[in-house]
């Protein structure tokens, strides 16, 4: 009897390890970079370039603490388009592409006198997505320059549910 649980018991490891192993094969992990122009600013709108070729919204931006030269922010954003793969400026058959959610905190230095951004920089952890990207999981760290958005960072895509962190083990 107890050579049969013992049996019984290995094969559901060995089975269970076979289907992780299955499903981390399935996802894809790469790094990401490249820049952020405005096309309208007072809608939150901007277009990516580089890793990730498409549309950038804001959702939401939340005031966490103002001086006079510094400004804190949280919010939700959500880019639109797929992970430039071949590196062409734009989202080809076969590229990974979709939507992903983004919480985020902001933090910027402000000039005293003009209130001109001087430096910012922002974490953005991904909250959720659709199309290739609906169980996507990473963060992505933008800096802002008063003359450029660049932005970097790693994203996860075609993981299972099980494969994800949740929401409340991530930083911001």
């Amino acid at each position: 009897m107890k050579t049969t649980l013992v049996r019984g018991a290995l094969s559901a490891v060995i089975a269970a390890s076979a289907l992780a192993a299955a499903a981390t094969a399935a996802a894809t992990t790469v790094p990401v970079s490249g820049t952020q122009t405005v096309v309208n600013e007072k809608k939150g709108i901007y277009k990516m370039h580089g890793s990730l070729v498409g549309d950038w919204y804001g959702l939401s931006l939340k005031q966490q603490s103002a001086t006079p030269t510094q400004f804190v922010a949280s919010g939700r954003e959500r880019f639109v388009g797929c992970i430039d793969s071949n590196r062409n400026t734009a989202c080809d058959a076969g590229e990974a592409s979709g939507s992903i959610n983004f919480t985020y905190l902001l933090w910027v230095a402000l000039n005293p006198t003009t209130k001109a951004l001087l430096h910012g920089e922002c974490l953005h952890p991904v909250s959720g997505g659709t199309g290739d990207f609906a169980h996507a999981m990473g963060v992505l760290h933008m800096t802002d320059t008063p003359t450029r958005t660049s932005y970097e960072g790693r994203l996860t895509y075609g993981a299972t549910d099980a494969e994800r962190v949740p929401t409340s083990a991530r930083a911001c």
